[in-house]
């Protein structure tokens, strides 16, 4: 494989019978979420040494990544060389930094949340931090209907706070 001028190229083989008709190649860009502690080295006979393997989900999407660890050795048992390690990384959504109905951030759900959201929805009071930690009926908006929803929970056992968000 080269480019268009053919000064700049991977090779394959060199000075070998590698190449053959109906010979396929695949070239694959390494896995950009998965990181070793060292990608060579030698053992002395009866020796070992341990290969960190780290995985980072930093500028990924959410989904799933997939990749084979491959270990190659001089290992006479032609079915563990090249050794397969199969790696996969989950990355999901982060989930909220805040209780939800926990206006006052306090971290409790209590009759101060209550008067938190009637002070900053009737009389221009502080918003919650972050502001979705009012919106406990999940309508999008903190509202005196959130307040409500709140009284009703602590004091007659209602639904949880958020119990119906997606």
């Amino acid at each position: 494989m080269e480019n268009e001028t053919g000064d700049d190229a991977l090779q394959v083989s060199w000075n070998t019978t590698y190449l053959h008709d109906e010979l396929a190649i695949s070239y694959t860009k390494p896995a950009q979420w998965l990181y070793f502690s060292s990608s060579s080295g030698e053992l002395l006979t009866n020796e070992m040494d341990t290969i960190t393997v780290k995985f980072s989900s930093v500028e990924t999407d959410t989904g799933t990544y997939n990749a084979n660890i491959r270990i190659s050795s001089n290992d006479p048992d032609p079915g563990d060389n090249p050794y397969i390690v199969p790696a996969e990384l989950v990355v999901t959504e982060p989930e909220p930094q805040y209780v939800c109905g926990d206006a006052d951030g306090n971290d409790l759900v209590e009759i101060s949340d209550v008067i938190w959201i009637l002070n900053y929805v009737l009389a221009s009071g502080p918003p919650p931090e972050p502001l979705e930690s009012a919106d406990v009926d999940c309508n999008g908006t903190v509202e005196i209907s959130d307040a409500v929803y709140l009284v009703q929970y602590i004091f007659t056992g209602g639904p949880e706070p958020c119990a119906d968000c997606p």
